[in-house]
């Protein structure tokens, strides 16, 4: 995905806020709705549907589009059916992408029997709907067409392809990444809390505002205009010359709260756009070397352990292994070395190079950093877990 696109687009949705707020509002107010009524053990279970997806209508009705309307007479035609399909629906033990082939498999079979010959309408865009308004903090809405023009505005290299079964979760790994950003932009998040009042689901994950930026970059992008302000990446990554010096510090006894699965999505977040941000940078300015060679996100391609991230090249041709570790905090951060990577940087000593980026700016897709040549070892001087190998014995006789 190229990130400056996408930075781009972000900046392009705050400068056109009030604009796109007035009609993509109804998103919050709808998921609001259904949650002040949602209630699956309801009496009149169809009543209580009909209720909770009253603010739905944008996004269940379009042109002879009619998932709102089918699910709701089947609902009143057989009631305890539909209970069930949104029970199994709602049943966050099992994969969501499976939960919604589920759905529509069952819902086909109870429209054929209560409106023979009739579309029930309940497509991939009509189900994450249902799952979005129920779990708004969890999934994103979908579009096909969506989708598949918003790839295309960010170079995005996946392929959307109708009836896919896949579109689904690529779709939604793109958000997540997305929502990075989204997290990260104090000037948007200003922006949108401004539109919340008590007509409104205050959302805490932000996930109903990364699918409104990318519906607007589709749906409005002619009131964008166009930007004619392109940074190259050797703009956005500066290189400094800095002095590092390791530090050894003795593990304390000493108690914190940690929460570790936020610290870990963080952490997950930034090593992605830096490793993207330095494959650009690559990219660039190997295109003009005399011995041309490619540059691979080996991590990507190859998978996780290889010791390092980026295989690139130099002006010679020689490889140049690159590990990129990466900061929102100044150059002085302390980060983590896995026992692969200082494995390779021994093995690979000549070509190894540590790219420490710091100093990350999400809104506008920079960073500075320092490269540092060989083995990582010196650096390998607080450690702080430890793997416990174990094998069992048997008994003797």
């Amino acid at each position: 995905m190229n990130y400056q696109k996408l930075t781009g687009i972000i900046q392009r949705y705050k400068q056109h806020f009030a604009q796109i707020n007035e009609e993509e509002i109804y998103k919050w107010r709808a998921v609001k709705i259904f949650q002040d009524n949602w209630n699956m053990d309801a009496e009149d279970f169809a009543g209580m549907l009909e209720q909770s997806l009253r603010g739905a209508a944008n996004l269940l009705a379009s042109g002879y589009y009619y998932p709102k309307r089918m699910i709701v007479n089947n609902a009143y035609r057989s009631p305890e059916a539909i209970r069930g399909l949104f029970k199994r629906l709602f049943d966050e033990d099992l994969r969501f992408i499976d939960r919604v082939a589920q759905f529509q498999r069952e819902i086909k079979e109870i429209n054929s029997i209560n409106f023979p010959g009739k579309n029930h309408y309940q497509d991939d865009r009509a189900v994450m709907v249902y799952l979005c308004l129920r779990y708004p903090e969890q999934y994103f809405f979908y579009k096909y067409e969506m989708y598949r023009g918003f790839v295309t505005l960010v170079d995005h290299d996946v392929a959307v392809i109708r009836g896919n079964g896949g579109n689904l979760q690529s779709y939604h790994d793109m958000c997540l990444n997305i929502k990075g950003f989204v997290e990260h932009d104090q000037e948007l998040l200003a922006l949108h809390s401004q539109r919340i009042n008590d007509r409104e689901f205050a959302e805490q994950a932000f996930h109903l505002l990364t699918q409104d930026i990318i519906y607007a970059a589709v749906r409005h992008i002619d009131r964008f205009e166009q930007s004619t302000n392109v940074l190259k990446a050797s703009d956005r990554l500066r290189m400094e010359t800095i002095r590092i010096t390791p530090v050894k510090a003795q593990p304390k006894l000493s108690g914190t709260i940690t929460d570790y699965e936020i610290t870990a999505k963080e952490r997950h977040w930034l090593g992605t756009v830096g490793e993207e941000l330095v494959l650009e940078y690559e990219r660039e300015i190997t295109s003009n070397y005399p011995v041309r060679g490619e540059v691979i996100h080996a991590s990507k391609v190859w998978g996780d352990g290889l010791g390092y991230d980026i295989r690139s090249f130099d002006e010679e041709g020689n490889y140049k292994y690159i590990e990129v570790k990466t900061t929102r905090s100044d150059s002085n951060a302390s980060f983590y070395i896995t026992a692969n990577e200082l494995l390779c940087s021994n093995e690979y000593s000549e070509y190894y190079h540590l790219y420490r980026l710091y100093q990350y700016d999400a809104a506008t897709h920079s960073a500075k950093f320092y490269e540092r040549k060989g083995p990582l070892k010196e650096f390998c001087t607080n450690p702080v877990l430890f793997k416990a190998v174990i094998h069992e014995e048997a008994d003797e006789l």
